[in-house]
């Protein structure tokens, strides 16, 4: 018989207000996540439940520490990245046991049976650009020297154009290093957020797969940075031998 795939879900891009039942352009955008949460426990059985960036609106402690609350229940089974919204040391003091070091990012490399998730921090503080930088970077090389087998990566900012121009502008800036990095050992996707939609592009050959947000969705290729969908959504990455099955699940 056949091993089961090794089930990974996505969520990104929460915008939770400072204060509880606040919303976001009119959206309610904790209700969101609670459906997007029941919504990850229909795809149960799964390995782990990666977060990728914009987890608060403002930065604010109190959205970590509802955001804490929430993911009690799926135990040590979720990782976090931060992105362009996000303060580091709140989003540290909310989850301490997810960065015990006293790294500048918060990135992660986790071990799964066959399979290695690597989380690298793509944010700029007081920016909404993406960038990894050359420490960051260096950190990367070497744990891809040491890696064996199969690896999936997630940032926040994708490595990639979508179509929209007031996107477009503050993907990772040092894109090309990365891509340098990777070719060394690629991993079989790397899976973003941040745009608000979903989109399918390539980085040095490498698929790139971005996520629609659980806040609210933005149209592509659209002119300004309207909203559009309330409805949230996530992705589901069922890895089988070296290839990825992926689908958006919608509430």
């Amino acid at each position: 018989m056949a091993a089961p795939p090794l089930r990974i879900l996505q969520l990104t891009d929460l915008h939770l207000p400072a204060r509880a039942g606040g919303r976001v352009w009119g959206r309610d955008v904790e209700r969101n996540l609670d459906l997007a949460l029941a919504a990850a426990t229909a795809c149960e059985p799964f390995h782990r439940l990666v977060l990728s960036g914009d987890l608060a609106n403002s930065g604010a402690s109190a959205a970590y520490e509802r955001l804490a609350r929430r993911l009690a229940p799926f135990g040590d089974r979720v990782r976090l990245l931060p992105g362009n919204h996000d303060r580091r040391e709140r989003l540290r003091a909310a989850f301490p046991r997810h960065w015990p070091g006293a790294d500048t990012w918060l990135s992660f490399t986790d071990e799964l049976p066959g399979l290695t998730l690597v989380g690298l921090d793509s944010t700029v503080p007081r920016r909404t650009r993406g960038e990894l930088g050359a420490p960051q970077l260096h950190w990367l090389r070497e744990r891809l020297a040491a890696m064996v087998g199969r690896w999936l990566l997630f940032l926040h900012h994708p490595p990639v154009r979508v179509g929209t121009w007031w996107l477009d502008k503050d993907l990772v800036r040092d894109r090309a290093q990365l891509g340098e990095v990777l070719a060394a050992k690629p991993p079989l996707a790397i899976v973003t957020g941040h745009v608000h939609q979903e989109f399918v592009g390539a980085l040095a050959g490498t698929p790139v797969w971005t996520t629609p947000a659980v806040a609210y969705q933005y149209a592509p290729r659209s002119w300004l940075p309207l909203p559009r969908a309330r409805v949230p959504a996530l992705r589901m990455l069922d890895v089988v031998g070296d290839v990825v099955h992926t689908r958006i699940v919608r509430p």
